[in-house]
Order: structure tokens, then C-alpha cells, then sequence
């Protein structure tokens, strides 16, 4: 897992140019779009780089992100994926109340989770998941995601505004919590990236 925040990118990812591009382009887009778009909402990859280019036309977007789309929809028609995998999840909500019983992780993908507004908990074990937990399956096989039960080690932390976290598959993980009883709205996006996908991108 690696924390970061959106003011400070070239710190965190000095290295990593395609990501600290996208990640300004979502912080940018998020408050560009914002009036006229729906606070709850998916955008998959290349529809999220059109809509960027409509609403910031003098934004600088990094070659080897169009690159990236093309190539998704390329791998698509080719048949070595079986539906579009790359999005950006927006959303709104009023948290919930901390649990510790319920947590997912993914096998394939990786996740960039982003706070726009509001204060967020979240919990994560760093240790693997032992055979032992309790598990089940997502029915729905393209979210490509494992739900966990009482895992023993889990830790949470707080997250606000301009704040983010990129998680790894198979660090079980969950979002979604309050950070007090009066907790305000949160406004956020949530980033799937196929591990195949995850190079391009700088996440591995």
C-alpha cells in the first residue's frame, strides 16, 4: 500500500510521470465536472480521458495514458479480455459506522482510491490472508473480488481530503467508514487497474 496526497505527487512518485499525470488530471476533472455531471457515477478509462479532454481542453495528458485506452479496447476486440476493465469509480456518501468483521481483496486488480471531500476510515491487513478466513466470492466475476471474514490483524486509518491510498491485489482492504458519529458526507473515486494494465500506469 502506498499513501499519498494529491498536492505532493511529485514527492511521492518522483519516478512515476504517467501516474502523477492521472492523478492530477482526477483531482482536476472531479472539480471541473463537477456541476454538471452526477456525483455517483462510472467512467471507463477512455471515456474518462474524452470527458478530460472536454472539460479541461488545456490539460496536458501524458501519451502513454490515450496509449493505454487504445490498447485496452485493442485487447478487447482481440478477445484477450472479455470486457473493459479500467474505470473510475465516482461517488458520494454518508459513511458508515466502523466494522471490522467484513473486508474484500482483489486478485487481479489494483485500486487508487482518492478523497475529494469529507473524512474516510479505512481498515487493511498487511499480512496475506491465510487459508483459514473465512471467504466468498463476488458472484459477479468482473469485479474480480474476494470478501473476507473477522481477519485478525486488520489496522485502520483516516484519510481527508486531497488524500489517497493505491492498494495491491490481494491486500484485503475495506472503505466506506465513518471517522466520528458526525461524520460529513465524502466525496471520492475509486480507481480499478487490471494488473496487466498496471506498468503502463506506473503502479508496478
Amino acid at each position: 500500500m502506498i499513501f499519498f496526497h494529491s498536492a505532493n505527487l511529485d514527492n511521492f512518485f518522483p519516478e512515476r510521470k504517467v501516474l502523477t499525470n492521472f492523478l492530477d488530471l482526477l483531482t482536476a476533472y472531479a472539480q471541473a465536472s463537477a456541476k454538471d455531471l452526477p456525483a455517483v457515477r462510472v467512467e471507463y478509462l477512455g471515456d474518462f480521458l474524452k470527458n478530460v479532454e472536454k472539460y479541461l481542453p488545456n490539460a496536458q495528458i501524458e501519451p502513454a495514458l490515450l496509449e493505454l485506452a487504445t490498447k485496452e479496447l485493442a485487447d478487447l476486440e482481440e478477445g484477450k479480455i472479455s470486457h473493459l476493465v479500467n474505470k473510475v469509480i465516482f461517488n458520494e456518501f454518508e459513511p458508515q459506522e466502523l466494522n471490522y468483521y467484513k473486508s474484500e481483496y482483489h486478485e487481479h486488480t489494483y485500486d487508487i482510491h482518492l478523497v475529494f471531500a469529507g473524512n474516510e476510515q479505512y481498515i487493511y491487513q498487511l499480512e496475506a490472508v491465510s487459508a483459514s478466513i473465512k471467504k466468498e466470492a463476488d458472484p459477479k466475476v468482473e469485479n474480480d473480488t474476494i470478501f473476507t471474514f473477522a481477519l485478525p490483524a486488520l489496522r485502520n486509518v483516516e484519510l481527508t481530503q486531497g488524500e489517497g491510498v493505491i492498494i495491491p491485489p490481494r491486500i484485503a482492504h475495506f472503505a466506506g467508514f465513518a471517522t466520528s458519529s458526525k461524520s460529513a458526507i465524502v466525496k471520492k473515486c475509486v480507481v480499478k487497474v487490471d494488473a496487466r494494465y498496471a506498468r503502463a500506469l506506473g503502479l508496478a
